[in-house]
């Protein structure tokens, strides 16, 4: 069922994917962000030549209490065809916050462009913040246009975050249907009889190492047929990223990844680098005043420095933590002896901390000197040397 001669030189849309997914933010981000990205990859797919190619993308996102708002768009050049291009507009909705668990609703409409076909694909994302690990539920529908046929897709997620001191570790699974085969079929899976689509299910494993000044991240994703598909696959990707220059900062990545079966982009083996140039960000705290009943100081010892953060409120109240070097991602602290106590390990830097009570407003910490966001609120400031 391989269309003869079909060599998928829309392989820029690859980078445009790509692009698009490291520009991802993490969910319950409470920030305001604004960057740009520029580099180059070289990548290859199996049998076929490698192919340099450049790539450029931009995206804006703010997000405030209850809603927020997010966009971006990437470009890529390369190969023997003309540029491709990708692009998303979403909103954030945070309707419900109850006692120990918060819920967001992320919707976001998609579409890529190349000079083979173009896709399209509206995503829905439901996330609820379990004892401080975000989880979510969500699902895709869209299409492929290529000359040959035209693809309706579909794909159902379930995630899990979860924060280990400074690192992250992510766990995904997926369900996909695509009667893209000219797509699958590069990538080495087949039918074993008569069916309308393929099937497919995805494991995804992430680690993201927050050091200092470099971060790493590595994936593991595993695909395999089922139902009338047969086939699998095993992929591994590694990047590292660090500091440039003030507000800079450059990415070297290297691996192969999985076919974006609902943006249209193949298989690949790639290896790439690129600069990232990002605005100040910052939470969104709309109080000049401490956090009445709280307390904090640093304890340094031979291994470091820990930030510890104590609330006193009621055993019923729900107290959470947000610190810059984490996203601001919200962190449930725990009631021990009659008060809320968060013990948290920092990196060498400058770090800014804020606490709310039973969804309220974000505020600086007794105890830490108060700085001004570029939002009109403030937040604690921690130095570690």
């Amino acid at each position: 069922m391989r269309p003869a001669g079909r060599s998928f030189v829309a392989l820029p849309r690859v980078v445009a994917g790509i692009a698009a997914l490291v520009m991802a933010p993490s969910a319950h981000a409470q920030h305001v962000e604004r960057q740009l990205d520029a580099g180059l990859v070289q990548a290859s797919l199996t049998g076929l030549a490698s192919t340099t190619l450049l790539f450029a993308s931009g995206s804006a996102r703010e997000v405030r209490e209850r809603w927020g708002w997010s966009a971006s768009a990437s470009v890529a050049q390369g190969g023997t065809g003309g540029p491709s291009g990708f692009g998303t507009a979403g909103i954030e909705l945070a309707p419900l916050a109850t006692w120990g668990w918060r819920t967001t609703i992320d919707a976001t409409l998609g579409g890529a462009v190349g000079f083979d076909g173009t896709s399209s694909a509206g995503h829905v994302r439901q996330y609820a913040l379990l004892f401080g690990a975000p989880v979510w539920l969500g699902g895709a529908i869209g299409e492929t246009r290529r000359a040959v046929a035209t693809s309706p897709n579909t794909m159902l997620e379930a995630g899990l975050a979860w924060p280990m001191g400074a690192h992250v570790l992510t766990l995904e699974a997926r369900q996909l249907r695509t009667a893209d085969f000219p797509l699958v079929e590069a990538a080495g899976f087949g039918l074993s009889r008569a069916a309308a689509a393929y099937d497919f299910r995805d494991v995804q494993l992430a680690m993201r190492l927050r050091t200092v000044p470099v971060e790493l991240a590595f994936v593991a994703s595993y695909r395999s047929g089922y139902q009338a598909t047969t086939g699998e696959g095993t992929t591994f990707s590694a990047a590292a990223e660090f500091p440039v220059a003030e507000g800079l900062r450059g990415t070297v990545s290297l691996g192969r990844v999985l076919a974006d079966v609902m943006r249209g982009a193949p298989d690949a083996t790639m290896a790439g680098f690129s600069l990232r140039w990002a605005w100040p960000s910052g939470h969104v705290a709309r109080s000049t005043t401490p956090a009445s009943g709280s307390e904090a100081m640093i304890v340094r010892d031979g291994t470091g420095s820990t930030l510890v953060l104590e609330v006193r409120e009621r055993a019923e109240a729900r107290v959470e933590l947000a610190v810059s070097f984490l996203d601001w991602t919200p962190r449930a602290m725990a009631y021990e002896g009659g008060r809320f106590v968060a013990r948290l390990p920092l990196p060498p830097g400058n770090h800014r901390v804020a606490v709310r009570v039973n969804g309220g407003t974000w505020l600086a910490p007794a105890g830490l000197p108060r700085v001004d966001d570029e939002l009109g609120g403030s937040s604690g400031l921690v130095i570690v040397p």
